[in-house]
């Protein structure tokens, strides 16, 4: 009887030690599903392919000086700052903002400096300026040719060095930080929402915990308001207003 238990409970401790290895056996011969097939460039028949395609394009285009870039910038182009993975996509770049609080502890923007001030009295600086360009086109300044110095009719003369019209952070803005581009895929989804659909969020929040909506002026509709949606802060309400702010603040392009 005694040896029947020790057998019996020998056979049951085998099983116990048997079944974890049988099941990990049997997850690891599962067969592999296939990855979906994503970032594809397609339009998913929203628009046609070509406009797509030719939309793309202008995303990914680098504009240049005789384009208007600059004089300082951070990129020379949409895809520059959004292109991971793919076009449209987040950023693998940071840029820099600053600033200062006053004495009531409000936020307020950068003065920044251009260089040495281009060697003006007083210097060249620009108020309300939180987001810090990192690039410039340089030189800042372009002299008329002088005929006494034998130059080429039409011929560029510059006559300060290249880093003329980097933009410099004084060290009174003590309030630093770096950002990382937000991805754009999908907004067109975004802009499509209605005021009403927001509104109907935070409506259906509580009273002591619940989201803020912002109202903003569209740019490109003069007298027109709508939800912000666009932006850190959400203070653009269309992606025309979204894109015309980059164009200007990141690539300095009026």
């Amino acid at each position: 009887m005694t040896k029947t238990l020790r057998l019996a409970a020998f056979l049951l401790f085998a099983v116990a030690l048997a079944l974890p290895i049988l099941q990990s056996r049997s997850v690891e011969g599962q067969s592999v599903t296939e990855a979906p097939t994503g970032f594809d460039t397609l339009t998913n028949g929203f628009v046609t392919q070509a406009v797509h395609d030719e939309d793309r394009g202008t995303f990914e285009e680098r504009d240049t000086v005789t384009k208007g870039l600059g004089p300082v910038y951070n990129a020379q182009s949409c895809a520059e700052c959004h292109q991971n993975p793919v076009t449209g996509g987040i950023s693998q770049i940071s840029e820099l903002r600053a600033g200062h609080n006053d004495g009531s502890g409000n936020f307020v923007p950068a003065t920044l400096t251009i260089n040495d001030g281009g060697g003006l009295p007083g210097g060249i600086t620009i108020a309300n300026r939180s987001l810090i360009n990192q690039r410039a086109t340089c030189p800042g300044v372009v002299t008329d040719n002088d005929p006494t110095n034998n130059i080429p009719d039409g011929t560029i003369i510059y006559n300060h060095p290249n880093e003329q019209a980097q933009e410099r952070v004084p060290g009174a803005e003590t309030v630093r930080t770096r950002r990382m581009t937000t991805n754009v895929l999908g907004l067109g989804f975004v802009e499509a929402i209605s005021n009403s659909t927001l509104q109907n969020i935070p409506n259906g929040q509580p009273t002591g915990m619940k989201g803020q909506l912002t109202v903003v002026p569209v740019a490109e509709a003069p007298g027109q308001f709508r939800n912000g949606r666009f932006g850190w802060k959400d203070q653009d309400a269309s992606l025309l207003t979204f894109s015309g702010g980059a164009y200007l603040n990141e690539m300095g392009i009026t």
